[in-house]
């Protein structure tokens, strides 16, 4: 249905418009932005892997902090109640209406296009969960390390409380605790904060190149090399600092070529591998397991993302080991324990 009158809101003319939601509705969102004669200049969402959609940069929403709040209005794409998207940008200090509004009935009623059926070569969808417990609101310890880290990290909410919960089952067996792949360190300073609050003390390594990401084969489908380069290990040593934490060691280089040889010779209880492609993953796995404490737990971010199919490849391949219990996290998380 193509739109012959103007529908945008007065509060938006005038300013950078920005589109909350990369995914079907954010697509149909840009073509009727492009049928009003009006262009945007980003994506902002939550499961962002950074990379372009329709030729405009995705962002994590942390990217907002950087605009001025009164000279932009954002649009929220959502085939659903966008209650959580607005109270997110309610608590970075945006006002509904003024600064950005729900996009969805206007979405529905220009482009109610049905969304592409999953098929076997592309077995991906947007998934809302439909459930209502949500305990990262009302558990305090978490929450305030969350403010803290959830401007260094690309990973939600729900997969850090995830990696929350699953570093308490783990510390219940011997060993040490890592991340690879750290980016600004977000996701590795929340492990170590819940590591120390449970009372261990043995080191978190967090393991990055720091230069973006390395090993790329063919394999893998979206990412060429040197992608998520735009941190350094001083950005992370400044949130171990500002976090407190005592606990932690910074190792930068390849792992595990150049940094394995620095992980303390002890058995590794948990481990949470973000490296975004196959082979790097596939090395990382190959160090780590023969470590691994019976009842060890490996958490991959990348298993549910299309931008990932190399990561999804590998799991689905060690899946099918006896020696190991595989689950497929509700948030795209891939989660192996060792039997």
């Amino acid at each position: 249905m193509e739109v012959s009158e103007h529908i945008l809101p007065l509060a938006s003319q005038g300013k950078k418009l920005i589109l909350f939601g990369a995914g079907d509705y954010g697509h149909r969102l840009a073509e009727i932005l492009r049928e009003q004669d009006e262009d945007f200049a980003y994506y902002i969402d939550n499961c962002s892997r950074g990379g372009y959609v329709c030729g405009k940069p995705v962002y994590a929403p942390q990217q907002l902090s950087q605009e001025d709040k009164h000279q932009i209005f954002v649009f929220l794409a959502a085939d659903k109640a966008a209650w959580d998207m607005a109270q997110q940008l309610t608590e970075m200090g945006l006002i509904s209406g003024a600064q950005f509004m729900d996009a969805g009935p206007m979405i529905q009623k220009y482009r109610p296009d049905p969304v592409p059926v999953p098929t076997k070569e592309y077995p991906y969808e947007d998934v809302h969960i439909g459930g209502l417990y949500a305990p990262w609101n009302v558990k305090e310890d978490f929450a305030d390390a969350y403010r803290m880290v959830k401007d260094n990290t690309l990973v939600d909410i729900h997969r850090l409380w995830n990696l929350w919960s699953l570093v308490a089952e783990a510390s219940k067996v011997d060993g040490m605790a890592l991340e690879i792949g750290v980016w600004r360190g977000g996701s590795g300073c929340m492990i170590a904060k819940r590591w120390s609050l449970l009372g261990r003390h043995e080191p978190v390594c967090l393991c990055d190149t720091f230069t973006g990401v390395v090993k790329v084969s063919e394999k893998d489908n979206y990412y060429k090399g040197h992608e998520h380069a735009d941190t350094s290990k001083e950005i992370v040593s400044e949130l171990v600092r500002k976090m407190e934490l005592t606990n932690v060691r910074i190792l930068q280089g390849i792992f595990p070529e150049d940094t394995g040889a620095e992980i303390p010779d002890q058995p590794i209880a948990f481990a949470h591998i973000d490296v975004d492609v196959y082979e790097s993953c596939r090395d990382v796995v190959r160090f780590l397991w023969p470590r691994l404490s019976h009842g060890g737990i490996l958490v991959f971010d990348d298993y549910g993302f299309p931008t990932t199919e190399g990561v999804r490849l590998l799991l689905d391949d060690l899946k099918q080991r006896k020696d190991l219990i595989f689950i497929a996290g509700g948030y795209g998380q891939g989660i192996i324990i060792k039997k």
